[in-house]
């Protein structure tokens, strides 16, 4: 017992020395990549699905508006929706360095107008990043509609799939690495109504193996 709270006072110092040492001497900067290169390195296809370019926006569906841009500071955002047949998916990447542009994506749900009805952790089998966490959430709009969204975050040691998990690993990567490393959000939402939860997530296990492929590694 008395060895376990010696280990547990050690650890305690070290994380202060840590901290102490970053708020001293602040961490380098990660050399993201600019928003137009990340377009260049995110899947252009999952499978039979491809995705819509608009033409006054390269390498996107859509842009994000200035509010989130503003609030995030992120390296950049990857806005594509992927099609085939009649069947949509919205995707949305989001890179940064800093903890603080990793919030939880259910704030802005209900800030848009959708009530959360159901949320559950799950994990997603995938054939190049073994079973990923994810968060699935089914939300109800005010006329009634229903639509779910799933995401999750990679940090410096993995997957997580809850905003306040990713925060912590980009502070303890800061603190073991002395610099801000690259993250990533990741969120996927069915613009169809004929898709079914199965489909979500066969979706996204697809897609985090293509953008593992077309990305080396980053995405």
């Amino acid at each position: 017992m008395e060895g376990l709270i010696v280990r547990t006072w050690a650890l305690g110092v070290i994380v202060l020395a840590c901290g102490a040492f970053t708020m001293l001497a602040p961490p380098k900067r990660s050399a993201p990549l600019t928003e137009l290169a990340l377009c260049k390195i995110a899947p252009d296809s999952v499978g039979e699905y491809g995705f819509y370019e608009d033409p006054t926006n390269p390498g996107q569906s859509y842009k994000m508006g200035k509010v989130t841009y503003e609030t995030l500071d992120p390296s950049g955002i990857v806005a594509r929706i992927y099609s085939s047949g009649n069947k949509r998916f919205d995707v949305v990447l989001i890179a940064s360095d800093s903890s603080k542009s990793f919030h939880d994506p259910r704030v802005c749900f209900t800030a848009s107008g959708w009530n959360i009805a159901q949320e559950k952790h799950t994990m997603v089998p995938t054939e190049t990043r073994g079973k990923v966490p994810m968060t699935i959430v089914k939300m109800k709009g005010a006329n009634g509609e229903e639509r779910s969204a799933l995401y999750c975050y990679k940090g410096p040691s993995g997957f997580e799939s809850v905003a306040r998990n990713m925060r912590w690993d980009m502070l303890v990567g800061q603190l073991l690495h002395g610099r801000n490393d690259q993250g990533i959000f990741y969120r996927f939402i069915p613009m169809s109504d004929n898709v079914s939860e199965d489909e979500l997530l066969k979706f996204s296990s697809n897609y985090l193996d293509q953008a593992n492929r077309a990305s080396k590694g980053f995405f």
